[in-house]
């Protein structure tokens, strides 16, 4: 074997794009720029701007599995039950989410609990074919603990989740809230075999292994740690809480960047996989063409199921959540099925780097098809993918002029962006709650009311109802707007702020009309019997408000 050629079966595309984007060496980077100049990136690239990336990067990844799976008739009959049976089971309990609550939150904590599962099998998976590629024979006791090292990094993850409130509006993140010290007990136990399996392998592998021939295999672990374990530990000490990458308030924002590293090491593996089994001869049609099954699955169940449509709930009062979840669930199940180490086909090339002629008989996805229909087939798919492409684009784009306009106090640019949103199967309650205030502001109190008394259906919260109160005391009608306040505070009778509001509105409605004042001591009696002693800030509220008419 000449040198070239044991290079190439060391590496995929060589060692600068495997270690950049196969082995996590970019996301250390960005790691590290985000520790360093975190606010300064956020400035530039803010929360609203990622899903912009994340169709250029994220999207393409799910499409992937996608064309994989559905591509080739051999494919779909060969992974039945889970392209046909276990996707529908999936998607039905989307649908099923769409209109119960109690369905919706099951398949957004399934989502969520399985999601860094997810993320540490594909680590671990590249890190065994790093180690193969090599020739690095591992015996089963080494693999065991390389792989307890994973599942212990994993399982760090889901100890902390699940020692979190079960939260939510719509749809509530569903845990076992584990008390502190069972959860600090558990942290630490996991931790300490996370720390004997990793240094233990790795020091068994050093004695069979150089450093340069496990490098890949050491950046898979660091990079499993920098997504999960350091951010965890960091928040666990309450360490480094200044830093965007490791701070608990900003925890959403790295998470894409997260997202972003593992869809981009996706897409480096089933993008070499798809050319070596010859279902593409070029990457960049395969990029496409995954860009476009992606965008697909992710736009047309919105579309279909927006309040304007078939659904009910407004896209940013958990509809997105739920997409996410049916899209991510589906990914999950999938990809389990068709990225195994063992399989023949996969191990030749992934392993042994040797190419298949597996694809060439069966690389046309209409096999059987003959005329035009394959033609048809295939421009149906460009068709819609483009447009899908082009909503989530624009979309992307209209919620970032969204931002802008109500930074801006801009109502008519607002109005526009709210309007073009709602066409694209992306309703905001919030923002029109929002644009309802500025409008009352503005003195424009008919169009006002219609925006916010349509947000409080769309998404009964305490935003759009408090938005509301606010709403109709700017057009003179304080009776509503006590009425409001006080559907604001039964949904967040916690809220000082919300408590306060309501304060001000009833011993202002015992000051004004007869009809003012029957409302503010109808609305005090209910804060009083609903509440009692469970909270004493409303009670004394009520307390007072009543005591004061006598």
């Amino acid at each position: 074997m000449n040198n070239s050629t044991a290079t190439s079966q060391r590496w995929l595309y060589g060692p600068g794009p495997d270690l950049w984007l196969g082995c996590g060496l970019g996301y250390a980077l960005v790691f590290v720029a985000l520790t360093a100049f975190g606010s300064q990136i956020q400035a530039v690239l803010p929360l609203a701007m990622m899903p912009i990336l994340t169709l250029a990067l994220s999207v393409p990844h799910y499409g992937s599995t996608l064309l994989r799976v559905y591509e080739q008739r051999s494919d779909r009959e060969k992974y039945k039950v889970f392209s046909v049976y276990l996707t529908v089971l999936v998607w039905a309990l989307f649908v099923a989410g769409v209109y119960s609550n109690t369905a919706g939150s099951m398949l957004i904590t399934l989502y969520l609990m399985w999601s860094p599962w997810h993320y540490m099998g594909q680590n671990y998976g590249i890190a065994l074919m790093f180690l193969g590629r090599r020739g690095v024979k591992i015996n089963g006791h080494i693999k065991r603990l390389i792989h307890l090292s994973f599942i212990t990094s994993f399982l760090l993850a889901l100890i902390e989740m699940q020692s979190l409130p079960s939260t939510g509006n719509h749809y509530r993140v569903m845990t076992l809230e584990l008390p502190d010290t069972v959860r600090d007990y558990a942290f630490v136990i996991t931790g300490t075999v996370y720390l004997y399996a990793t240094v233990t392998a790795y020091g068994r592998l050093l004695k069979i292994a150089t450093v340069k021939e496990l490098f890949p295999a050491i950046m898979l672990t660091l990079t499993q740690a920098l997504w999960f374990l350091v951010p965890l530990v960091a928040i666990r000490m309450n360490a480094f809480q200044d830093t965007v990458s490791l701070s608990i308030d900003t925890a959403v924002y790295a998470f894409f960047w997260i997202a972003i590293g593992h869809a981009v090491q996706y897409l480096w593996i089933t993008a070499y996989y798809a050319r070596k089994d010859n279902r593409t001869a070029l990457t960049s049609v395969f990029l496409g063409k995954a860009l476009f099954a992606g965008a697909m699955i992710w736009v047309i169940p919105g579309l279909l199921f927006a309040p304007g449509a078939l659904g009910r709930l407004p896209y940013d009062a958990g509809f997105a959540l739920l997409i996410a979840a049916a899209v991510n669930v589906h990914h999950f199940i999938l990809d389990g099925a068709i990225w195994k180490l063992k399989n023949g086909a996969i191990a030749r090339i992934l392993l042994r780097d040797v190419s298949t002629e597996a694809g060439a008989g069966s690389g046309r996805s209409g096999a059987g098809l003959s005329g035009i229909r394959p033609v048809a087939g295939k421009l149906a798919f460009i068709t819609v993918g483009l447009l899908c492409v082009g909503q989530n684009y624009y979309s992307s784009v209209a919620t970032v002029t969204l931002n802008r306009a109500w930074e801006q106090g801009d109502i008519s640019q607002m109005s526009r962006s709210i309007r073009n949103l709602g066409w694209l199967g992306r309703d905001s309650a919030t923002y029109d709650s929002r644009l309802g205030v500025l409008m009352a502001e503005k003195g424009e109190t008919g169009a006002a009311i219609m925006k916010g008394e349509r947000a409080a259906r769309l998404d009964p919260s305490q935003d759009t109802w408090g938005n509301l109160s606010v709403i109709y005391e700017r057009a003179g009608n304080l009776g509503e707007s006590m009425l409001a306040a006080k559907q604001a505070v039964w949904l967040a009778p916690e809220s000082g702020k919300l408590a306060d509001r309501l304060q001000y509105l009833l011993h202002r409605g015992l000051v004004q009309d007869a009809d003012s004042r029957r409302t503010a001591l109808t609305v005090a009696g209910e804060v009083l019997e609903t509440f009692g002693h469970d909270n004493e800030r409303l009670s004394a509220i009520a307390a007072g408000v009543l005591e004061r008419q006598r």
